[in-house]
Order: C-alpha cells, then sequence, then structure tokens
C-alpha cells in the first residue's frame, strides 16, 4: 500500500535522564485531535555501509523535508551523521536526539539511535538492554513531549536470538509503564526478528494472534494477522512502527532506498 510522506528535525545528543513526572489529567494538544500524520524508520547502516559517511543523513533530510513526518525513528547513525541531520533539519520544526549505544564508528564517531519529532521534548532515558549471549550494546532511547503526555522511542534488538527475547520484553516492559502513567506511545526500531516471532509477542496487543502487549503495528490490518510488506530483501519484515491504542487508521508502506540494506518504513496514524 503506497502513501504520501511528510517531513523532520531537531536538536541535541541523548543522555539517561530522570523518569518524567506522571502526566497531567489533560491533554493540552486540541488542535492536533483527528488529524492523520506521517511516521518513519529506517536503519541507515551509517556504520556498516557508509563509514559515517554522509550520503544516507543527506538521505533523511531530503525525505524529511520532502515528506515532514511527525516522528522519526533511526538506527545505526554515526555522531558525524546525526550532527548533519540535527543543522539540516533545526530550521524545520524538530528537535532532534542521538542515543549512543557505547560503542563508536569507523571514524571514531559516537554510533546508536535517533528520535526526531516535530515538538518540544527532552529525553526521558537511553536504557540499556539486556545482552547476555551476544554481549553487544543495544539501547532504547525515549523522548517524552513537553507539553503533554506522549512518548516516542526508538530501538534496535541484537540479531543474536540468545539476547532476542529478553531486549524485546524490556523495551515492552518499559513502554507498558508509560502506559500505566497516561502516556501515549510510539515507537520505531529495527527488532530483527519477523512478525510471527514468539520474541514478538510482548510487543503486540492481546488482540493480535499470540499477542501479550499493549501496541498496534502500523502495518497489516488491526487485530488480525501479524504481517506487513518486507524491510529487508523480498521476504523479510524486521522494522517496526508500534502505537498506542489512541492511534487509529494505522497503515504502513516499505519503500526501498539507495543508501541503505533496509527499506523506510512509512506510517500514518490518526490522534
Amino acid at each position: 500500500m503506497r502513501m504520501s510522506r511528510r517531513a523532520i528535525g531537531g536538536a541535541a545528543c541523548a543522555a539517561l535522564l530522570a523518569w518524567p513526572a506522571a502526566p497531567a489529567a489533560a491533554d493540552p494538544e486540541p488542535a492536533a485531535a483527528g488529524k492523520t500524520k506521517a511516521y518513519m524508520q529506517l536503519n541507515i547502516a551509517g556504520n556498516s555501509m557508509h563509514k559515517g559517511g554522509l550520503a544516507p543523513a543527506k538521505e533523511v533530510v531530503s525525505l524529511v523535508k520532502a515528506e515532514q513526518p511527525y516522528v522519526v525513528t533511526l538506527n545505526e547513525v554515526c555522531a558525524t551523521q546525526f550532527d548533519y541531520i540535527k543543522k539540516n533539519l533545526s530550521g524545520s520544526g524538530y528537535r532532534a536526539w542521538h542515543g549512543h549505544t557505547g560503542v563508536s564508528c569507523k571514524n571514531g564517531s559516537a554510533f546508536g539511535n535517533v528520535v526526531l519529532i516535530r515538538i518540544a521534548s527532552s529525553v526521558v532515558g537511553n536504557w540499556a538492554l539486556p545482552n547476555p549471549v551476544e554481549k553487544e550494546h543495544r539501547r532504547l532511547l525515549c523522548v517524552k513531549a513537553t507539553n503533554y503526555a506522549m512518548v516516542a522511542c526508538s530501538t534496535h534488538i541484537s540479531w543474536g536470538a540468545g539476547d532476542q527475547v529478553a531486549q524485546i520484553r524490556a523495551v515492552a516492559d518499559r513502554l507498558a509503564t508509560f502506559r500505566a502513567k497516561g502516556y501515549r506511545v510510539i515507537i520505531g526500531g529495527d527488532f530483527n526478528v519477523t512478525p510471527t516471532s514468539a520474541a514478538l509477542d510482548p510487543m503486540y496487543d492481546t488482540c493480535y494472534p499470540s499477542g501479550a502487549g499493549v501496541l498496534f503495528e502500523t502495518a497489516g490490518t488491526r487485530c488480525a494477522a501479524r504481517s506487513g510488506e518486507a524491510t529487508v530483501g523480498a521476504t523479510r519484515k524486521i522494522d517496526y512502527i508500534f502505537f498506542s491504542e489512541e492511534y487509529q487508521g494505522l497503515k504502513g508502506d516499505a519503500v526501498p532506498t539507495g543508501v541503505s540494506d533496509h527499506k523506510v518504513l512509512w506510517g500514518t496514524a490518526t490522534y
């Protein structure tokens, strides 16, 4: 399913910060109610394919300026690439946050996940995920809207099956805590597992087959089969955008890009 795309921008690096205070009872963003917005997820392969070079950063800036997504989540982003994205989108109303994972790109710059959000915001945390087997550095970066109860997060789950269950469970538990505090939630990421994998059960709402979580994925039919267009190669969907239940009319579209081995996952949702 094809859909029109939208834009992005922002400011600053991510560090582990304090847990957010409980949200106010009322959500003071009435102007956003009932509006359909675009969302974007992409693993840019910033180190493995580009060694910190700017080609994927330039592609992100171009896509975001053309399509203006409300939230963008990125993986495998080198600090040099993040700095370019932040600088070139800072005039478009975005805030940009880089959550370092503790490793470095081949050009020596820090490496990690990114959240771009088109509202005033601050980092809630950049939490380490368990890695009992492969010892890879994986984290969950979450950003909170300043003026209302919404959290946007980005993560990249290990390719090693021995770590995936524990990491996805840790992500789901953290997001469930936000939900219990009254926050709307959006998370994008490279989960490195396909939709029907049991490891992904904690993310999908209980209305999905084998679902054990509280979220809804942008691709496929709500509460139907866990599916979606391939985001890597011809058959594998491993990139996702999950939303909490307040978001309706979810749609997904995986679009190839010349700068990554992953496709851009576009989503739309109405709130």
